[in-house]
């Protein structure tokens, strides 16, 4: 894959798509109910990942030349941010758009393996 000084391999690639689902995945895990061993502390940590995660992949736009998936991506990744913090937080929404954010990762880089 081209970038800003050059080209990724498709492993470096790969490995990324996978930190990144990763990285998505516990999003959803923190807020689950059903699920009891949670990655994050408290919901302050967990906002500070997000809003982390947020920026770091905001960080690859300009180095992977502005791919058009990468909007979509920010947009429901940062509506999932939004859904989280609403007093009235509705788990079905929030998971929606996590699901929507894991899609536009294998449109832009692939299935994960």
């Amino acid at each position: 894959m081209k970038h800003l000084y050059g080209e990724f391999t498709e492993n470096q690639i790969s490995q990324t798509a996978l930190k990144m689902h990763n990285d998505i995945h516990k999003l959803l895990r923190y807020k689950d109910i059903k699920v009891t061993e949670k990655d994050f502390l408290s919901d302050s940590d967990f906002d500070v990942f997000f809003v982390n995660t947020l920026i770091r992949f905001s960080g690859l736009n300009n180095l992977l030349l502005e791919p058009v998936d990468m909007v979509s991506l920010l947009s429901v990744l940062q509506s999932a941010l939004t859904e989280s913090r609403k007093k009235d937080f509705n788990f079905k929404v929030f998971r929606k758009l996590i699901l929507d954010a894991h899609s536009l990762l294998v449109r832009m880089f692939g299935e994960v393996r």
